[in-house]
């Protein structure tokens, strides 16, 4: 005897697969994927990608973000996998909502949030805010972050000031009265006869 048996193709709902269709299609694009291996027909959906040598959507890989992951984060935490929203702070050298604008020149740091004292104006490092040509006036230091000592002031810090008070770091200025035997505005000057 002969038994026909009669077979029915099955076609799952939309977001699903597999034998049973129990299979969800994860991170899909339209939530289309193929019926059987699950892999996404339209791609992922944004804050996901497929990784080299597999069929699965996976989230972005810390630092990354939008579609198929394309986009980096500047954030000093890990940013929103979707939209790049930052916790928290900007990483140094970044500012700006998302934290995706450089900073201006004469700021670095995180948010560029410190002031560079680079010589002539020169734009400092981002990042570090290491001037390349050395310190503008009243500044000393590796990153030109330190004021002149007391007593001090100039290119290079090379300057004495003649002051009864601290002067002015930047440019020698007395904000009291001169010591014995200097005059004019900055105490720079020696006194005739030396009274």
């Amino acid at each position: 005897m002969l038994a026909l048996c009669e077979v029915e193709v099955l076609q799952c709902v939309p977001g699903f697969y597999g034998d049973m269709c129990m299979e969800r299609c994860e991170h899909c694009e339209g939530a289309k994927c193929d019926q059987v291996t699950g892999r996404c027909e339209e791609g992922c959906i944004i804050g996901y990608y497929v990784p080299y040598g597999s069929q699965n959507c996976t989230e972005c890989l810390s630092g990354k973000f939008g579609y198929n992951c394309t986009k980096s984060c500047h954030c000093s935490k890990t940013c929103n996998h979707t939209n790049g929203l930052c916790p928290g702070e900007c990483e140094a050298g970044y500012t700006g909502y998302n934290c995706q604008e450089e900073c201006e020149a004469g700021r670095f740091g995180r948010n560029c949030s410190r002031t560079c004292h680079c010589i002539n104006n020169e734009n400092c490092n981002r990042i570090t805010g290491k001037c390349s040509d050395g310190c503008s006036a009243g500044y000393r230091g590796a990153f030109c972050q330190q004021k002149c000592h007391n007593g001090k002031f100039g290119s290079e810090c090379s300057k004495s000031c003649q002051c009864s008070q601290t002067c002015n770091h930047i440019n020698g200025s007395c904000p009291g009265v001169c010591d014995a035997g200097y005059t004019g505005d900055n105490c720079q000057a020696e006194c005739v006869g030396g009274s």
